[in-house]
């Protein structure tokens, strides 16, 4: 899946509050599997205990909680269970399949090094430039913004936890076989694979493109022949959407 459908994907997401907030929950049933089945999993493979401890810090699911409650109102989990997709659920089942069977449930670590970074970097850029603009937050709170807040909201904190966890990761493949290493190699692939498609499933609507191009596009750039070319596609791909989905319907 191209990198730039799933970007432009997420952009559009980032101008509607219920939409984000139900993509987000998308990400809420899954860290709360990983990170319940990855405290089970160590319980039981002593190998997994350095990597959990170094992870904590970096777990998601509370902050997530908050930031859907502050969305969707306090019934957020009926929303969000209503408007769960297919996808996600199939993601729940491969977490289950992993966590029942001990010989593989060393791969949870992959589940949560992949999407537990992908928060602390990616997803920190987003909360900080791209979130507040598109939603309309206050830059100044953290409101609406708590899944990609951390104990500490210095970079310097951060980073230092994003480097324990890599470093804990490091010293679990020192104690993996070559085949659990080739196994944990293929799920990281797979984490990828399964978070574009969650991605690229969104529903977004006929004008939530057209509102993406003009919040995101500058002035500046708007001002240029390039910037009114981007509006100029939103506009295409928002059209398509309503004169398709009034087709079907």
């Amino acid at each position: 899946m191209s990198d730039s459908i799933v970007n432009a994907r997420l952009v559009t997401v980032l101008v509607d509050r219920v939409l984000y907030a139900r993509a987000l929950s998308c990400f809420y049933w899954i860290l709360s599997r990983i990170e319940s089945e990855l405290n089970h999993a160590a319980e039981t493979d002593q190998r997994l205990v350095p990597f959990v401890n170094a992870s904590t810090p970096l777990f998601r699911r509370d902050a997530i909680a908050q930031d859907l409650e502050y969305y969707l109102g306090p019934d957020w989990k009926r929303d969000a269970e209503k408007h769960s997709l297919s996808y996600v659920q199939a993601y729940l089942e491969r977490l289950d399949y992993i966590s029942s069977n001990k010989d593989v449930s060393i791969l949870l670590a992959a589940h949560a090094f992949t999407q537990h970074q992908a928060f602390a970097s990616g997803g920190r850029i987003l909360a900080s430039r791209v979130i507040p603009k598109g939603l309309g937050l206050d830059p100044h709170s953290t409101d609406g913004r708590k899944a990609f807040q951390y104990s500490s909201g210095d970079d310097a904190y951060i980073r230092a936890q994003r480097e324990s966890v890599k470093s804990a990761l490091d010293d679990l493949g020192k104690h993996m076989s070559d085949q659990e290493k080739d196994l944990f190699v293929k799920e990281h692939c797979l984490v990828f694979t399964m978070n574009n498609t969650i991605v690229t499933s969104f529903r977004v609507g006929w004008l939530n493109p057209l509102r993406a191009g003009m919040t995101f596009v500058s002035k500046a750039l708007l001002s240029s022949r390039i910037g009114w070319m981007t509006v100029g596609v939103a506009v295409s791909v928002a059209l398509y959407r309503y004169y398709y989905t009034s087709a079907i319907h």
